[in-house]
């Protein structure tokens, strides 16, 4: 399974990345998980990762331009419940394909609205997810500030599940602040 999704990553990067100019970021997140949708285990999470941005005629949401964004992470979270649920760390990788729209007010200062789907692997299972290889939908706004680098800070609401596929399936709902930093 882990070839199939390495396999996956490698041929979704290699043609986005050529496909055409684009920006680059840094991130990282930090953020806990909510207890909605069915999900009992309190998580707090950090993650940094690698973004690539690059305008994309299929994003277009009617008149208004998109971005096809590929980021790729890697996450800790561990369990902050104190009830009966144990403690378990967990370290993850992950990849998300996003659509993005930006509304930028002055040539400095804008909003990101972004919305996107994507695959986590982590090292174990825990509480609320049952499978290693998880779906990763996810829904994010926030502010960009463009001075004398493009910064992005804002707030992820990303979806953790195994569709059903594995155990449970209570699933984890991560509410995430991000901060992501132009590199080239």
């Amino acid at each position: 399974m882990r070839r199939i999704v390495a396999a996956a990553v490698l041929a979704l990067t290699t043609g986005t990345l050529r496909a055409g100019e684009g920006k680059w970021f840094l991130s990282a997140h930090t953020g806990r998980s909510q207890i909605t949708l069915g999900s009992e285990d309190k998580r707090e999470a950090i993650a940094f990762g690698l973004g690539y941005s690059r305008p994309d005629p299929k994003m277009k949401a009617g008149t208004r331009p998109g971005n096809l964004d590929l980021y790729l992470y890697y996450e800790k979270s561990w369990s902050t419940s104190r009830e009966s649920i144990p403690n378990v760390a967990t370290d993850a990788v992950g990849i998300l394909a996003v659509a993005s729209y930006e509304d930028m007010w002055t040539k400095e200062v804008g909003t990101y609205f972004r919305v996107g789907w994507g695959l986590q692997l982590q090292n174990k299972p825990s509480n609320d997810l049952d499978s290693e290889l998880n779906s990763s939908p996810v829904l994010g706004f926030g502010m960009i500030f463009r001075f004398h680098t493009e910064v992005r800070v804002g707030v992820d609401y990303l979806h953790l599940s195994n569709g059903g596929t594995v155990g449970r399936n209570l699933g984890q709902n991560q509410l995430m602040v991000s901060l992501a930093v132009r590199i080239r």
